[in-house]
Protein backbone atom coordinates (compact mmCIF):
# COMPACT_ATOMS: atom_id res chain seq x y z
CA UNK A 1 0.00 0.00 0.00
CA UNK A 2 1.35 3.88 -0.52
CA UNK A 3 1.05 6.03 1.79
CA UNK A 4 0.99 10.02 0.21
CA UNK A 5 1.94 11.92 2.98
CA UNK A 6 3.10 11.18 6.37
CA UNK A 7 -0.78 12.27 7.73
CA UNK A 8 -1.86 9.19 5.43
CA UNK A 9 0.65 6.89 6.72
CA UNK A 10 0.06 7.50 10.21
CA UNK A 11 -3.58 7.18 9.60
CA UNK A 12 -3.69 3.81 8.09
CA UNK A 13 -1.07 2.52 10.17
CA UNK A 14 -3.03 3.36 13.37
CA UNK A 15 -6.03 2.26 11.11
CA UNK A 16 -4.26 -1.70 11.50
CA UNK A 17 -2.99 -1.38 15.21
CA UNK A 18 -5.75 -4.64 15.36
CA UNK A 19 -4.27 -6.43 13.13
CA UNK A 20 -6.65 -5.64 10.35
CA UNK A 21 -7.18 -2.52 8.48
CA UNK A 22 -10.33 -1.01 9.89
CA UNK A 23 -12.60 1.71 7.97
CA UNK A 24 -14.04 4.58 10.10
CA UNK A 25 -13.50 7.26 11.78
CA UNK A 26 -11.39 7.47 15.29
CA UNK A 27 -8.43 9.36 17.06
CA UNK A 28 -4.77 8.07 17.02
CA UNK A 29 -1.76 8.90 19.30
CA UNK A 30 0.35 6.19 17.08
CA UNK A 31 4.09 7.93 17.56
CA UNK A 32 5.97 6.58 15.02
CA UNK A 33 9.78 6.21 15.43
CA UNK A 34 12.99 4.17 14.49
CA UNK A 35 11.89 0.40 15.01
CA UNK A 36 8.48 0.95 14.36
CA UNK A 37 6.86 -1.98 12.52
CA UNK A 38 5.04 -1.06 9.94
CA UNK A 39 1.66 -3.41 9.34
CA UNK A 40 0.20 -2.17 6.03
CA UNK A 41 1.93 0.80 4.19
CA UNK A 42 4.95 -0.38 1.97
CA UNK A 43 5.61 2.77 0.56
CA UNK A 44 5.70 6.49 1.19
CA UNK A 45 5.60 9.33 -0.88
CA UNK A 46 6.79 12.35 0.96
CA UNK A 47 8.03 16.15 0.72
CA UNK A 48 11.08 17.28 2.38
CA UNK A 49 11.04 17.27 6.22
CA UNK A 50 12.86 19.84 8.33
CA UNK A 51 15.89 18.88 11.28
CA UNK A 52 14.06 17.84 14.72
CA UNK A 53 10.56 17.68 13.14
CA UNK A 54 8.73 14.92 14.59
CA UNK A 55 7.75 13.69 10.84
CA UNK A 56 11.24 13.51 9.92
CA UNK A 57 11.52 10.87 13.35
CA UNK A 58 8.74 9.00 11.10
CA UNK A 59 10.58 9.08 7.60
CA UNK A 60 13.45 7.75 10.02
CA UNK A 61 11.95 5.26 11.20
CA UNK A 62 11.57 3.87 7.79
CA UNK A 63 13.87 0.94 7.22
CA UNK A 64 17.42 1.25 5.96
CA UNK A 65 16.70 -0.98 2.73
CA UNK A 66 14.31 2.21 1.85
CA UNK A 67 15.43 3.79 -1.49
CA UNK A 68 15.22 7.68 -2.01
CA UNK A 69 14.20 8.65 -5.21
CA UNK A 70 14.28 12.43 -6.53
CA UNK A 71 11.02 13.91 -7.88
CA UNK A 72 10.78 13.33 -12.02
CA UNK A 73 12.44 16.17 -13.67
CA UNK A 74 14.33 17.66 -11.17
CA UNK A 75 17.90 18.37 -12.68
CA UNK A 76 19.32 20.66 -9.96
CA UNK A 77 20.73 19.51 -6.41
CA UNK A 78 18.93 22.10 -5.00
CA UNK A 79 15.47 21.26 -5.98
CA UNK A 80 16.48 17.46 -5.24
CA UNK A 81 17.72 18.46 -1.78
CA UNK A 82 14.15 20.24 -1.28
CA UNK A 83 12.08 17.62 -2.32
CA UNK A 84 12.04 13.53 -1.48
CA UNK A 85 10.19 10.70 -2.59
CA UNK A 86 10.79 7.60 -0.24
CA UNK A 87 9.86 4.17 -2.28
CA UNK A 88 9.99 0.88 -1.15
CA UNK A 89 9.10 1.51 2.45
CA UNK A 90 9.20 -2.09 4.31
Amino acid sequence: MIAVGTTSLRALEAAAQGGELRAGAAETDIFITPGYRFQVVDRLITNFHLPKSTLLMLVSALPDSMRFVPPIGTRSAKATASSVTATRCC
